[in-house]
């Protein structure tokens, strides 16, 4: 299995928070990441969440990590949808996090693509390649980076430190 390079992007240089909340039955509680900058190019072309990439950092996995990567279109990711369904052995609607949680620390969609011709599939709202932290020790983070505004100048934070 090779893991791919993963970020956490965010509107500050600050260390993320880990969330409480789950952002619907399709998703985990945990720490969303970028595979690469998947998810930066999929706000800039849509122009949505352009504040929240404003800065990321590089993830760095715990070697005692246990981290489950897919590929959507795979037999894999069906078997893992079956396994993990709620009612069990059933693809649809959705995993059941806690159990995926109980199991695995990190779990990561990649290749990612939107697949319409198999009808509803509770990934369809990952939006591109990106992964779940689903244990705080799981991960670690490197340097916060600046990355470069819509507009292509820089953002207004950096702009402030060059005056």
């Amino acid at each position: 299995m090779t893991v791919p390079v993963l970020y956490k992007y965010s509107p500050s240089p600050e260390i993320p928070r880990w969330p409480t909340r789950r952002r619907g039955p399709t998703k985990p509680v945990g720490v969303w990441l970028s595979v690469g900058d998947a998810w930066e190019r999929w706000c800039r072309s849509g122009r949505v969440f352009l504040d929240r990439v404003r800065w990321r950092r590089p993830v760095i996995l715990d070697p005692s990590a246990r981290v489950l990567v897919l590929d959507n279109r795979s037999r894999e990711f069906n078997r893992f949808s079956s396994h993990y369904a709620i009612p069990p052995g059933l693809m649809l609607p959705f995993p059941d996090w806690e159990q995926v949680a109980a199991d695995w620390d990190v779990l990561i969609l990649d290749p990612w693509e939107r697949l319409f011709s198999e009808g509803y599939r509770w990934d369809w709202s990952w939006d591109c390649p990106s992964g779940v932290a689903l244990r705080p020790g799981a991960i670690a983070y490197g340097p916060a980076e600046q990355r470069v505004s819509p507009s292509g100048a820089e953002t207004p934070a950096a702009a402030l430190r060059e005056r």
